[in-house]
């Protein structure tokens, strides 16, 4: 297996072990593209990092409102920058993306059996908040870009995917499975994406294609900035780093997995979820999230 190791150019936080190697070996194999949105930062931004050290003959396409480090300027990386609010720039990305897809298989560089095409949907961001803070056109973009703008790439690429057994991850998060009050429309849209994700899934298999839905809980990113907060208000030692959160995400793609909470405690936590009644856990996270900047 041809796995690149960009060391000199890329200081990686993703360590030489088993899983990691299991990956790439994976992706490499049998698939010919990697598609992510959001690949500028945090998560995104790791997902990007784990990708690129697969084999030049495999196309990665980043479409991000930021372009991506310079680093990862490399023949077979390219970038889209993009807002995802708006399907007409939507559509621009994808025609242009669609084109290099099909350059690509008939490359002599890209084996037969290399035919797969991943999409991973990470771009997202929330507010926190009584609703509707910090105001309406903030909460209605955030629906723009979580639930709208992912729905419709996963419609786009869809045939692509299909037509060859490849896939989608779509990120979620652990504010899915409960109602989030002062992150009431961050965690409806999170909702959204978890139900469709898994729906999706279940459509996609008689095509030998799946669709992951990953819950991640608290991350260092960029999404408490974005969501108005002046600093990180979690403890540094809760939580994960994007770089275990987009590992996770991989390693259960590859087991044909289509759902991951990532840690142990977030999976307990979201267990609890069958046996409490919603209204109840409403209350518990209204009681927990209203405590954040205390």
């Amino acid at each position: 297996m041809n796995i690149d190791n960009p060391k000199n150019a890329i200081k990686s936080n993703f360590k030489e072990n088993r899983k990691t190697l299991k990956v790439l070996e994976n992706l490499s194999q049998s698939y010919s593209a990697v598609i992510l949105t959001g690949g500028s930062s945090g998560i995104g931004r790791s997902f990007l990092e784990l990708v690129y050290r697969l084999p030049k003959n495999i196309l990665i396409c980043n479409i991000s409102r930021t372009k991506s480090e310079k680093f990862f300027e490399r023949g077979n990386v390219f970038d889209f920058q993009c807002d995802l609010s708006c399907l007409d720039k939507i559509d621009c990305a994808f025609v242009e993306i669609r084109n290099l897809i099909e350059k690509n298989l008939q490359s002599a560089e890209n084996p037969a059996k290399n035919r797969k095409i991943l999409l991973i949907n990470n771009s997202g961001f929330g507010a926190y908040g009584p609703f509707p803070e910090p105001n309406l056109a903030h909460n209605a973009n955030m629906i723009d870009v979580n639930v709208r703008a992912l729905t419709y790439l996963c419609g786009k690429f869809m045939p692509l995917i299909r037509a060859n057994g490849g896939g989608i991850i779509n990120v979620a998060s652990t504010a899915a499975w409960q109602p989030c009050p002062y992150l009431s429309v961050y965690g409806a849209t999170k909702s959204y994406v978890m139900n469709f994700s898994l729906a999706l899934d279940y459509e996609m298999r008689k095509f030998g294609a799946a669709c992951l839905c990953l819950c991640p809980g608290p991350t260092t990113s960029n999404f408490f900035r974005r969501a108005g907060f002046d600093k990180r208000p979690l403890k540094s030692n809760f939580g994960h780093e994007p770089e275990q959160v987009a590992l996770a995400a991989l390693f259960a793609f590859c087991k044909r997995k289509n759902l991951k909470v990532v840690g142990f405690l977030n999976s307990v936590l979201t267990f609890a979820n069958y046996l409490i009644p919603r209204s109840l856990m409403g209350k518990i996270a209204g009681a927990i999230l209203a405590r954040v900047r205390q």
